[in-house]
């Protein structure tokens, strides 16, 4: 991976003692705080060679209801996507990268192909507290890992019931011409059969057209 296992395994042992970053915090939308952790410039280096090796060798990528933290798509290809649509649900992912644990990392890079100590290496390298961190360059990359077989459930459920589906980090966009309480319950429901929770405050649906200009 670039790096000798024991590098990466003194590595992890440093960001266990808590060293080799900093905690910040950052005002969010709700006007709460939101904890960021900034590596310091050693770490960022690695973990930012750690994110292109991963790339590199792990056989994914992301589907194409992804958006975001994907080269040449964002949040206007998101929204393009759901342009002209008669009803528009929104769900957001409460905690998305801190409700993600070492273990779903780890399994996340077994299923990628790494074999089990080295997933477990790579896990501790690329965690916090038994965490995902917001502030690392390789969270967006398995947080994205990680939730790719919830993507393909929720992908396959639009498709049957003639929806668009995106998403873009932790929020989550469904469009069409038609979505009652029937079908946002059972949206729900297999987003919380995968282990995530909702925002509630940030849940909506909005009946009426998005028109492109």
């Amino acid at each position: 991976m670039g790096y000798p296992p024991g590098t990466l395994d003194k590595a992890a042992r440093i960001f266990d003692s808590g060293a080799g970053y900093s905690q910040l915090k950052v005002p969010s939308k709700r006007g709460r705080f939101r904890r960021v952790m900034r590596p310091t410039t050693a770490r960022d280096a690695m973990l930012k060679l750690l994110r292109q090796c991963l790339e590199r060798e792990l056989s994914f990528s992301p589907q194409d209801c992804v958006h975001g933290c994907v080269k040449k798509r964002g949040i206007l290809s998101n929204a393009r996507v759901h342009l002209g649509q008669k009803v528009v649900l929104r769900l957001d992912i409460r905690r998305f990268f801190e409700s993600i644990s070492l273990q779903q990392v780890k399994s996340a890079l077994q299923a990628g192909g790494l074999d089990e100590d080295s997933a477990l290496l790579l896990g501790r390298c690329t965690t916090l507290d038994g965490y995902l961190p917001v502030g690392f360059s390789t969270s967006p990359f398995l947080a994205n890992l990680v939730f790719d077989p919830t993507d393909s459930v929720l992908r396959s459920f639009a498709s049957e019931h003639s929806l668009n589906y995106t998403r873009y980090v932790d929020d989550l966009t469904f469009s069409g011409n038609y979505i009652d309480d029937e079908i946002r319950i059972q949206i729900e429901s297999l987003i919380e059969a995968h282990g995530w929770t909702i925002q509630n405050k940030k849940t909506g649906s909005c009946e009426r057209a998005m028109r492109s200009t």
